[in-house]
């Protein structure tokens, strides 16, 4: 006994005609695909219509970016990597191109001195009572504080210009 049965026959006919016409459904007709209406907000509309050809508001964007784009890539690259190499290869000390901050000399106007007085005030911990503060905190308060702190009561107490008080 050889071969397939009726039943067997008769399936896979079926199932031969049934693959037949699923791939003749996927051959595409020419009004397929039938797509939606794109609707497009106020900034896809905008380069929507901008990217159309022709028109001398879009030549002149593409003339200034292609001016542009020579400009970064013939003259501010190359001066980014001379003054690298000149600062940093050529000069003969290290960080030869720097700009150093203004000296500040002892006597120098820009430095508050508080008199004695208020130096004997802060190093005692009543100082702190009669400003308002209270003693325990006197030693737990951070150096910026502390620094803060100073500076005020330099300023409250009208003092004079000289050397420096840290």
């Amino acid at each position: 006994m050889g071969g397939y049965t009726a039943d067997e026959k008769l399936r896979l006919q079926q199932l031969r005609a049934l693959r037949r016409r699923w791939l003749r459904d996927q051959e595409l007709s020419e009004r397929e695909p039938v797509l939606p209406e794109r609707r497009l907000g106020p900034v896809a509309a905008f380069w929507e219509r901008f990217l159309q050809p022709g028109g001398l508001w879009r030549q002149k964007v593409f003339s200034a970016y292609q001016s542009s784009g020579f400009f970064f890539v013939r003259v501010l690259i190359p001066a980014w990597l001379l003054h690298y190499y000149v600062k940093y290869h050529v000069s003969k000390k290290p960080y030869g191109i720097t700009m150093s901050n203004p000296a500040i000399f002892p006597v120098s106007p820009f430095i508050l001195v508080p008199p004695s007085s208020f130096v004997k005030q802060w190093q005692r911990k009543d100082g702190f009572r009669s400003r308002g503060w209270c003693s325990s905190c006197a030693g737990r308060i951070s150096g910026r504080r502390q620094l803060m702190l100073t500076r005020q009561l330099i300023l409250e107490q009208h003092c004079t210009v000289g050397t420096v008080f840290v």
